[in-house]
């Protein structure tokens, strides 16, 4: 098994809409301020491991997941779970910020509509930006092991890599990999953004409970 592409929730918006015209987002304390009270999308745990093991991430890098869900709270967020509605809500301006969401779902609605492209901002956590990993492995007793080598050794590759890249705006970690210009709007410098994981990835599995009921607790 190994982890070809990887993916990192950020704070996205629509600066179109009413009141969030010279809004930016460089750190959590900025998606959560009073002002944005019926503007927000809080991203239901319950329902996601990556939702849990972005929060579990921050916390072990210091940030107090209490003390962020009650400010979430009091700006009288919409729940939501998956990506693609949660961007829905931002175009339209039913909610015109997710702090959690993908700039390849950005990219995707602004093919649809060009001029989105003028209005839908992105930024980054100065706290650090959690990398979600896509593992990939061929799977014992597959009836065409070869073939599926071969897909892994071309996801590998640059011009694999690229497909991917542009497609969805995820992240390799091949050496020296430059990303297309087509993407260079929507992914972020790896090697100038902090980056966040965790210790141990399966461990944390033991923690999905007590952290899923800490945040029902909170928002349901």
């Amino acid at each position: 098994m190994f982890v070809p592409f990887a993916y990192s929730f950020q704070p996205i918006w629509n600066s179109s809409c009413p009141g969030m015209a010279n809004y930016s987002a460089s750190s959590y304390a900025d998606v959560v301020k009073p002002e944005l009270k019926g503007k927000t999308i809080a991203s239901d745990l319950t329902k996601s491991f990556t939702y849990v093991n972005t929060a579990l991430s921050l916390q072990e890098a210091g940030m107090n997941l209490d003390d962020l869900w009650t400010k979430l709270k009091a700006t009288d967020p919409l729940i939501e779970f998956r990506t693609e509605p949660k961007m829905q809500m931002v175009v339209s301006c039913q909610r015109p910020l997710d702090m959690w969401n993908l700039t390849g779902r950005a990219f995707q609605d602004i093919l649809k509509k060009p001029d989105l492209i003028k209005v839908m901002k992105f930024g980054l956590y100065k706290e650090g930006q959690v990398m979600l990993g896509n593992q990939a492995a061929v799977i014992k007793g597959a009836p065409h092991p070869n073939a599926s080598k071969l897909f892994m050794e071309y996801m590998l590759s640059k011009e694999g890599a690229d497909i991917m890249v542009v497609g969805e705006m995820m992240y390799t970690f091949l050496k020296d990999y430059t990303p297309p210009k087509e993407a260079e709007h929507y992914v972020f410098d790896l090697k100038k953004t902090k980056l966040l994981g965790l210790k141990d990835w399966v461990a944390a599995q033991g923690k999905f409970k007590a952290t899923r009921d800490a945040w029902q607790a909170k928002f349901q």
